[in-house]
């Protein structure tokens, strides 16, 4: 009955229960050291056969592994064998005697469960840990990879926008060289400008009128009404009211050589969307070499600020925007009192004369509107700052060639994270063998221990437990 019922020992006391028991002495690690220097030795010599090779290959040579050594060399070496049973071979006698010595006192017992103890405490669990480690280490680059290229689409398309937005063509060096060449565009934006000002003549008149008959006074909008009266003179004209003799407007070259050390600093893009206010860019007139206002003539040459358009200086095109602004809120407030055909004090005391019906004002704010667009585009106040501030077109092409040193820059990343998952990837297809080569001769070992302390117990069944705890499968 008793030899029915299982031996259950728990592994993480596995040393204590066979120390306890009589079958393994508490000493038996200083016989271990003489065992291992004889193996050592003896593994110098063997013979050549495949299945020996796959025992020694990495692995620990337990006392299990030295008993299937002994059988395959009692066949490699049976021509030493005499009369009497003993062998003559060098080798046999090495591996008998580690036998022997491993059988003294079941030190290849009390080896054996250290050796499982070790393995599913700290081996097994070391390895998964790594193996882990490793999955999430390429799961962690995958994200990287997939973010570098959503980055890199990003800017691309970015700098894709900028360079259609420049006219950038072939390379990318030539950026300074495209922009420059395109300021004669802004005299072609200034005459379509003044073609749709030209139509404004009928929406001042109208605001003059509406004002000197509400509020019996002369409110003009003074810039837009020189303009409509004398065009889109040069700023000496309007100062002293005569033509240059000569205009001498700066020309912006090219310096290859000179590197500006600003060149990092961020552009403030200012409020495109306002076009009554300036677009501050931390760059004054007097810094690029621009004389801002240079009262004293010399004859009548422009020079400088003076040799610009209205439309084309600063100070000027402000005064218009302002001008334009002040009409455009006029006619809005105009045409929704006649929208919504009310008889507010505006329209009461209105001369018959200078009312303007609903669609006749809503093609005025038509033309402001334009007027708007063509002045505030982007391109277009780019390359009135270009033309103005040596100082910020260097500063935009810095920011135009940082753009593609960042995607350079996230392309070489992106190649070394996936060259980092490849390696990666190599470590963990090595590891998940060798852990379940481990596995495997864990249970192998759990087996072999179980059967040898059965034969002690008159071949009682014998369970070790507790190995999953410690992740050993």
């Amino acid at each position: 009955m008793e030899s029915s019922i299982p031996i259950e020992i728990h592994a993480q006391k596995l040393s204590e229960w066979l120390t306890s028991r009589k079958h393994c002495k508490k000493d038996w690690h200083s016989h271990i050291q003489p065992i291992r220097q004889k193996i050592n030795v003896a593994i110098q010599d063997m013979p050549e056969n495949n299945e020996i090779v796959q025992l020694l290959s990495g692995a620990y040579i337990n006392y299990f592994y030295c008993k299937r050594i002994i059988e395959i060399l009692r066949e490699t070496e049976a021509d030493t064998k005499n009369l009497f049973g003993s062998y003559g071979s060098q080798r046999m006698k090495d591996w008998l005697e580690i036998e022997r010595l491993y059988l003294k006192d079941n030190v290849y017992l009390a080896e054996a469960c250290d050796l499982l103890v070790q393995n599913i405490k700290y081996h097994i669990p070391s390895v998964k840990k790594q193996i882990a480690k490793l999955q999430s280490g390429q799961t962690d680059c995958d994200k990287k990879i997939e973010d570098y290229t959503k980055s890199i689409q990003t800017c691309k398309k970015d700098l894709e926008t900028m360079r259609k937005q420049f006219s950038i063509v072939g390379d990318d060096n030539s950026f300074k060289r495209t922009l420059i060449g395109r300021l004669c565009e802004l005299q072609k934006v200034y005459d379509d400008v003044m073609e749709h000002i030209k139509n404004l003549k009928k929406a001042n008149t109208y605001f003059s009128l509406f004002v000197v008959n509400i509020l019996g006074s002369d409110i003009n909008l003074s810039m837009l009404q020189y303009i409509l009266n004398n065009g889109n003179t040069t700023y000496y004209e309007y100062l002293y009211g005569e033509k240059p003799s000569k205009i001498e407007e700066s020309v912006l070259t090219i310096e290859e050589d000179i590197k500006d050390n600003t060149a990092d600093e961020e552009i403030d893009w200012g409020d495109l969307e306002n076009p009554s206010e300036d677009i501050d860019y931390g760059i004054s007139l007097e810094e690029s070499g621009i004389e801002v206002e240079n009262l004293q003539t010399d004859g009548s040459i422009a020079r400088g600020n003076e040799a610009l358009t209205l439309l084309d200086n600063f100070q000027t095109r402000n005064e218009f925007m302002n001008d334009i602004l002040e009409l455009e809120s006029f006619l809005s407030m105009r045409l929704l009192e006649l929208s919504n055909e009310t008889n507010s004090a505006l329209s009461v005391h209105s001369d018959e004369e200078i009312n303007e019906s609903k669609p006749e004002i809503a093609s005025m704010l038509d033309i402001i509107k334009v007027i708007k667009q063509k002045l505030n585009d982007p391109v277009v106040q780019h390359l009135q700052q270009i033309k103005h501030s040596p100082r910020y077109l260097n500063k935009l092409e810095s920011m135009f060639l940082q753009k593609v040193s960042n995607i350079e820059k996230m392309i070489n990343s992106q190649i070394a994270v996936t060259n980092k998952k490849k390696e990666l990837a190599e470590e963990y297809n090595q590891l998940v063998p060798k852990l379940k080569l481990i596995q495997q001769k864990n249970k192998q070992l759990i087996t072999e221990i179980e059967f040898d302390v059965s034969k002690k117990y008159k071949n009682r069944p014998v369970y070790i437990i507790g190995t999953s705890i410690f992740g050993s499968s």
